[in-house]
């Protein structure tokens, strides 16, 4: 594996506070063993003689649980394989397809295009995205997951909410042929533990104290 640079970070549009992310900061109580098990076996997602190529996860839980972290820790880890990786939030995704703007220069693409090739995807807050009422975010997305499925190439998915409750037959949150795309190849893990976001603000604050002390 090689070591990663700020380089890498900017280019897979990680936000610089998940930076420092790392495997040993991921405390799940629930759902853990399959996580830690993935990023063991984190290349043979990328192995096509793997059964497990092209496998991707659901990430759900709720708030502050660490799933973000937890999925840059997972890209950091692909990218250090040698890998390309990307980190987009949900809500970004229907600008991404539209925007022009949202070119990327280096790949010479829109950043939605480099979303559907790139070796490892990040889709972060899944089900907190806009909706317009026109079914537009859905059409968007499952044109992305199913050229990622086809393609057999890793996404990874964080939620609040879990996949059969985004499939509920009474209140679906989006149509169906959205979900069996997504379910086709990714599989979803129910993950608890303490509140990442107080864990570091009270390593904030005990260093403020140490701080004061000297």
């Amino acid at each position: 594996m090689r070591a990663l640079t700020s380089t890498d970070m900017h280019r897979s549009l990680v936000p610089q506070a998940l930076w420092p992310a790392t495997r040993e900061q991921v405390k799940f109580t629930a759902g853990g063993d399959l996580y830690f098990r993935y990023l063991d076996r984190i290349e043979s997602m990328f192995d096509r003689r793997s059964k497990t190529f092209g496998l991707g996860l659901w990430v759900w839980g709720d708030n502050g649980r660490g799933k973000t972290g937890a999925a840059v820790v997972a890209l950091k880890l692909a990218l250090a394989h040698g890998h390309s990786a990307l980190f987009l939030p949900a809500v970004e995704l229907v600008r991404a397809k539209l925007d022009r703007r949202m070119f990327d220069e280096e790949e010479g693409v829109l950043l939605f295009d480099r979303a559907k090739h790139v070796k490892f995807l990040v889709l972060d807050d899944f089900g907190k995205e806009f909706h317009d009422g026109k079914g537009l975010f859905e059409v968007v997305i499952e044109e992305l997951i199913r050229f990622r499925v086809a393609a057999r190439l890793p996404t990874w998915i964080t939620a609040n909410v879990s996949y059969s409750k985004a499939a509920d037959p009474e209140e679906p949150m989006y149509r169906r042929s959205l979900l069996e795309a997504v379910k086709e190849r990714t599989y979803p893990v129910k993950v608890d533990g303490p509140d990442w976001r107080v864990d570091l603000v009270m390593e904030a604050v005990d260093s403020l104290r140490e701080d004061a002390d000297d």
